[in-house]
């Protein structure tokens, strides 16, 4: 299974024994973003990592966006539960 399949996100979410919307994925690709949707975990596109000068995260629609992995110690910066 790849990206944008969400049995690995989904799987992972078991392991932790919690359900998908108590979990947030965090990605650089839109691949990530879109997993998170199909697994209706709430996502968070980093504006940081491997990425091809043309793609433009904030097309994504992830529900939030982070700068920088610092910026995911701030509770803040977290999607709220739906």
């Amino acid at each position: 299974m790849r990206k944008p399949d969400p049995q690995p996100l989904l799987h992972a979410a078991l392991q932790l024994g919690l359900g998908a919307e108590d979990c947030a994925y965090v990605g650089d690709d839109e691949r990530d973003i879109l997993a998170a949707r199909a697994a209706r975990m709430p996502s968070i596109a980093a504006l940081w990592g491997y990425r091809l000068s043309d793609d433009d995260p904030t097309t994504w629609r992830a529900d939030v966006s982070a700068a920088t992995p610092r910026a995911l110690l701030d509770p803040a910066a977290w999607p709220q539960a739906r």
